[in-house]
């Protein structure tokens, strides 16, 4: 029988407050510039140059399953690892560690990566999209052929403002708030119950799925958002209790259901692609629930399952959390890193079996953003460069080299 956490508190409705109609998440703004070294209006040699020498900074990281893409603050985009279904937009379907341009986008702004699709937003709130299409999420209509190429995606009325990919799905929130999905929805996670007794396995062209959204995070087959309300709405899977409602079963979920018992006002959830949801609160904690599996939330034997919101032991003063497989970071407003889970790829620190409590992670310069990847790396930001650690057995750590697993952080050669 699955062990159970049930936490119950004041609901989210009483600490709530009302968030701008602005708030859509946005793109992480570039490291600043040095001013002039000679004083004067007109740049010199040493400005041209910027905070990353010659080279363009690094403002956003976004990782899948087993491979990753950064954006730097001329707007281009690099992926590298593991290339099976064209995620990478290299030619060549093998795993590379050596991050490669993506071509076909416009001005980037910001990235989003599923299991093994990437989106971009660009400068004109334009959304091309790449790699698997199953589920149509590239072409509008679900196909076996890998889409290495990036392809505008259809049917998106208005400005979009903001992305955020599922394992196998893809949601886009425009400048009136409204939150709009397509791809795989075999748990109704797009919120199309259909007119049988399953929801479609997929829809392919974008579905309006709520109203008044800021935020959007995800699982492997879980939607939640955050409202302007300040409440948070999950549909799709409970399998593992990722909606939050205390309790866990198989059936899809199309509906949206608020989740209670935060203990503090959401601020941001976690894109991840593993069976638990985590989320930022203002008080600088993070709420998680879902799977416990390798204690992704809990350091505990024994407990599979976090049915409702539960406060994660040992995380304080979070800015950013990012969810894995079966762990979970968090960055710090220091710029601190503390990852927990699943230690099988020396995420959290040395490799052994098992999980592992909040740990911070050494040798790590200040974070800036942070992202986790499916099969157990993670990448930050800081001062205009990628740093990644954990699993590289598809290059996901962009050192060039496709091979073992590094507990060590180390820049990624872009």
């Amino acid at each position: 029988m699955l062990a159970r956490i049930l936490f119950c508190c004041a609901s989210l409705a009483a600490c709530s407050a009302p968030y701008a109609a602005s708030d859509a998440i946005p793109a992480h703004d570039p490291p600043p510039r040095a001013p002039p070294a000679d004083g004067k209006n007109t740049p010199s040699v040493k400005d041209d140059a910027g905070p990353c020498g010659l080279s363009a900074c690094t403002v956003q990281v976004s990782a899948g399953d087993a491979f990753a893409c950064a954006l730097d603050d001329k707007g281009v985009v690099r992926c590298w690892g593991k290339n099976d279904l064209g995620q990478t937009s290299a030619s060549d379907p093998k795993a590379s560690g050596a991050p490669h341009a993506v071509e076909g986008l416009g001005t980037t702004k910001q990235l989003a990566t599923g299991a093994a699709h990437a989106c971009a937003l660009d400068d004109g709130g334009i959304v091309r999209c790449w790699g698997d299409d199953s589920n149509g999420i590239v072409s509008g209509a679900p196909s076996t052929v890998s889409r290495p190429m990036p392809a505008v995606v259809k049917g998106l009325p208005g400005k979009i403002v903001s992305i955020a990919a599922a394992s196998e799905s893809q949601c886009a929130i425009d400048d009136a708030n409204a939150l709009y999905c397509w791809g795989a929805n075999d748990y109704g996670q797009l919120g199309v119950a259909g007119t049988g007794t399953k929801p479609p396995k997929s829809v392919a062209s974008p579905v309006k799925v709520l109203d008044d959204v800021v935020h959007v995070g995800a699982t492997v087959d879980t939607i939640c958002v955050i409202k302007r309300t300040g409440a948070v709405s999950c549909l799709g899977n409970d399998f593992s209790g990722q909606l939050g409602q205390g309790k866990s079963d198989l059936d899809p979920h199309p509906t949206p259901v608020d989740v209670h018992g935060m203990q503090g006002l959401p601020a941001q959830i976690a894109v991840g692609m593993g069976w638990h949801v985590a989320v930022t609160l203002d008080n600088g904690r993070v709420a998680s629930w879902g799977s416990n599996a390798r204690s992704a939330i809990v350091h505990a034997q024994n407990v599979y399952t976090v049915e409702s919101p539960t406060l994660v032991a040992g995380v304080d003063d979070v800015a950013e959390v990012a969810a894995g497989g079966y762990f979970s970071c968090a960055r710090k407003k220091s710029g601190a890193v503390a990852c927990w889970g699943d230690a099988t790829t020396g995420l959290v620190g040395a490799a052994h079996d098992g999980g592992a409590a909040p740990t911070a992670i050494a040798n790590l310069p200040a974070a800036q953003q942070i992202t986790a990847g499916r099969s157990g790396f993670a990448c930050i930001v800081s001062a205009g460069k990628t740093f990644c650690w954990g699993a590289n057995g598809s290059g996901q750590l962009g050192r060039g080299t496709v091979g073992p697993s590094s507990s060590t952080p180390a820049e990624a050669k872009l």
